[in-house]
């Protein structure tokens, strides 16, 4: 593990707060040696898009640190985090979960086990790592977002149906034959971490259905209702 940053107490980041940081990204293009930023981190000078571009670590790294600030919250940041984010330390594989989770905005989460929407994960095969979003899940079948060049994707988008155009999910993804199972994915990443984003789980407006928001976190338990190394 990389060096600790001071941990938020209590932390409760809005679908909302997603939503809008993910709307900043909508046709951003894939660039995996000079990402950019739309936005300030806190304690840490980032380069600045145009051009708007991004590469895994970053994107996920905005996406969740930004809607944590968004929704209020002081969340430790700095140079460190940041490097940790973006895997600058070889030594450590999954430094870009593990430093959401000392930053208090994120909680480790088995990955036998499918995780909920809003869980940032770091995986590996072999050599080549990839950090990236599960943003919905219905049962055993996982969206992830992520900025990739693959999959059908050149930036930003939803892997296996395109590049994301709105902040408004593909219609019935999970009935499509191109959606990804949590089986599938611990069968491509061997080394996988998992961490679920402190995301507000009660929040009414998350729904399917709502084309104002994205999807409603899914509570496990809860009837179902309707690259490179710096990827």
């Amino acid at each position: 593990m990389g060096p600790m940053v001071d941990r938020v107490a209590s932390v409760v980041i809005t679908t909302e707060a997603l939503a809008a940081q993910l709307e900043m990204y909508l046709g951003w293009r894939y660039s995996p040696g000079d990402p950019r930023y739309p936005h300030p981190l806190p304690g840490v000078r980032l380069p600045r898009s145009p051009p708007a571009q991004t590469n895994c670590c970053a994107f996920v790294e905005g996406v969740a640190v930004g809607a944590a600030v968004r929704s209020g919250i002081g969340v430790p940041w700095g140079l460190a985090a940041h490097q940790r984010a973006m895997l600058q330390d070889p030594d450590h594989r999954q430094s870009p979960v593990e430093v959401l989770v000392d930053a208090g905005i994120a909680d480790r989460w088995p990955d036998d086990r499918v995780p909920p929407p809003w869980s940032v994960c770091q995986g590996w095969r072999g050599h080549r790592g990839h950090t990236f979003l599960i943003a919905d899940v219905q049962v055993d079948r996982v969206l992830i977002l992520e900025a990739n060049r693959g999959y059908g994707l050149d930036g930003v988008g939803w892997r296996g149906h395109g590049m994301a155009t709105n902040i408004e999910p593909p219609a019935m993804w999970h009935r499509d034959p191109r959606a990804w199972t949590w089986g599938r994915v611990r069968e491509t990443y061997p080394e996988l971490a998992v961490a679920s984003l402190q995301v507000d789980r009660t929040d009414p407006d998350g729904d399917l259905e709502d084309l104002e928001s994205l999807p409603e976190p899914f509570i496990p338990g809860k009837p179902e209702g309707g690259g490179s190394v710096r990827g």
